[in-house]
């Protein structure tokens, strides 16, 4: 069995100190190295919240795309539970509302 070695406390002194290189600007996307940059302040007060986070232009997309994939789950679940004929329905009218989420950028 072969084991995974790691120096995790590397990455831990050059966050500590401030001194990383930013990601390259031709492999990432402008938001997402703004995000890594707003991530690894030094100073926490100094790093987005989680509102910030949940709202940054990067994650956004996502977020909003795995909220419609979890409702569109639900609502077809709603309409295949027995336990709730009446409601079902509503549901599928609901369902076929739903447009497929556009890909993330």
């Amino acid at each position: 069995m072969t084991s995974f070695r790691c120096n995790l406390t590397a990455p831990f002194f050059l966050l500590v100190q401030g001194t990383y290189a930013p990601l390259p600007a031709g492999l990432y996307s402008d938001s997402l190295r703004a995000l890594v940059a707003a991530l690894l302040q030094r100073r926490p007060t100094e790093r987005p919240s989680v509102k910030q986070l949940l709202t940054h232009q990067f994650v956004r997309p996502y977020l909003e795309r795995y909220c419609r994939l979890v409702l569109h789950k639900v609502l077809r679940e709603e309409t295949t539970d027995a336990t709730t004929p009446a409601s079902a329905p509503a549901c599928r009218e609901r369902e076929t509302t739903l447009t497929p989420p556009p890909p993330p950028p």
